[in-house]
């Protein structure tokens, strides 16, 4: 499983790759480090200075998909994709082990709220496509 430091610091460089830390990013990572049970002073300091990211390639395959699902929403959640958060979410995808067009395919069916999912299934069946193993 992905420690919550490399996960919050993978999201808090999305964050950054425009440049444009926008108060909706901010409030999800601020939102999944207390739903994990950071306190204020752990995040802001991981948004200060967040870690690197590391090997995510030894992750299960599940939690690969966790976190582009992860990345996908954030990027998203401003209404505004910057060329330079794809390129980020393209990176990230090499480093768990995917061809990088799974972040556009992906893109089609995440969705910004929590409260609509996409069919599991269907997330996988993509995944599994562009899976390098």
């Amino acid at each position: 499983m992905l420690p919550l430091d490399t996960r919050l610091s993978m999201l808090i460089h999305l964050a950054n790759a425009d440049q444009n830390f926008s108060n909706e990013e901010l409030e999800i990572i601020r939102k999944t480090g207390q739903e994990n049970g950071l306190n204020t002073t752990q995040i802001e300091k991981l948004i200060s200075s967040p870690k690197s990211i590391g090997n995510l390639y030894i992750l299960p395959k599940g939690e690969k998909l966790k976190c582009l699902i992860e990345l996908i929403r954030l990027m998203k959640i401003d209404k505004k994709i910057y060329q330079k958060e794809i390129d980020f979410c393209e990176r990230i995808a090499l480093k768990l082990g995917f061809q990088p067009k799974v972040i556009m395919e992906l893109s089609a069916y995440i969705y910004t709220s929590e409260d609509i999912h996409t069919d599991q299934s269907l997330l996988e069946d993509i995944v599994n496509k562009y899976y390098t193993h």
